[in-house]
């Protein structure tokens, strides 16, 4: 088994106390000081990638600062995904997010040019940079 696998197959283990531990942590803060540091003003509306969104921590954020933001957010774990569908739905904002699973290694049913911003959290450390 190589360690995407093994990566996979965590986050899954995990995926419905993501959130808490994120919280517990302090990771949460973190990404909201980070949020509030994008170049966009608050009635911008622009697009966003999230690539490797977990149970969307980054998005949910972003949303909140920028209502006029849209945002494709995928990551490798389904467990994750369908969280973050399921949050997606109970908040009613399917006309501004829109989630899947993919993987970032891998080429993607996306435009790159077509996003004002791309973000990562969390998943670079999973990519092999050769």
């Amino acid at each position: 088994m190589n360690s995407s696998t093994d990566s996979n197959q965590l986050y899954s283990a995990i995926a419905k106390f993501y959130d808490f531990g994120l919280w517990i942590f302090g990771y949460k803060l973190a990404v909201n000081y980070f949020i509030g540091l994008l170049p966009f003003k608050k009635t911008d509306a622009f697009k966003v990638l999230d690539a490797g969104c977990g149970t969307g921590l980054y998005t949910f954020a972003l949303l909140k600062r920028f209502p006029h933001a849209t945002i494709n957010a995928f990551d490798l774990n389904t467990n994750m995904t369908e969280m973050m569908k399921n949050i997606v739905e109970r908040r009613d904002l399917g006309n501004r997010v829109k989630v899947f699973t993919g993987d970032i290694t891998k080429s993607l049913p996306l435009e790159w040019d077509q996003f004002d911003l791309i973000m990562t959290g969390g998943v670079l450390e999973y990519v092999n940079p050769s």
